[in-house]
This record gives C-alpha cells, sequence and structure tokens, in this order.
C-alpha cells in the first residue's frame, strides 16, 4: 500500500507499534493505513477528523475510530450504514 501511494505521489509516513507517540503520526494522516495485526490498536484519539481509514488487516478497529473517519473502513462483503455502498463499491439497495 505504501508503494501504490509513493506511485502515486502522495507524502507516506510508515510506522509500526514500536513508533514512539504513533498518535502524533496518526493525527496528521489524512489517509490513514491500518495494517497492524492487533485489534482495537488504533483508537479515535488516534484518527484525525475526516481523515480516510484504511483496514488492510483482519481484525477490526474500535468502533469509536471507524466513525470519527470520514468513511468507516469496510471489509469486504460489509455495507457502509452511511454510504449504501459496500466494500466493493457496489450501491446497495
Amino acid at each position: 500500500m505504501a508503494m501504490m501511494l509513493l506511485n502515486a505521489s502522495a507524502t507516506v509516513t510508515v510506522c509500526h507499534s514500536k513508533t514512539v507517540d504513533i498518535g502524533h503520526y496518526t493525527r496528521e494522516a489524512d489517509i490513514l493505513v491500518a495494517a497492524i495485526g492487533k485489534p482495537g490498536f488504533v483508537t479515535a484519539e488516534m484518527v484525525k477528523p475526516g481523515a480516510t481509514l484504511i483496514d488492510v488487516g483482519i481484525n477490526r478497529v474500535t468502533d469509536a475510530a471507524e466513525w470519527r473517519a470520514s468513511f468507516p473502513a469496510m471489509r469486504s462483503g460489509q455495507r457502509s450504514l452511511r454510504s449504501g455502498v459496500d466494500a466493493g463499491g457496489r450501491h446497495s439497495s
């Protein structure tokens, strides 16, 4: 994902679970990609209001973090309650 964003001319910061004051970096992100493998690691306080949150892991982030983001993280087969669009981009009825 980092390489894809770099190829699209995005400025990318990569952090890991041991990054000191990781919230400092996550609160600045317009797009936050969570792939840390620890359920609940990303909290609402770590997400910039209006940011896009992408959960690429198999663990869910906390509901509070998802709803603080402008477009909640969606996993395959889920439907967004806000937009009526499923994870594949299809509109629900």
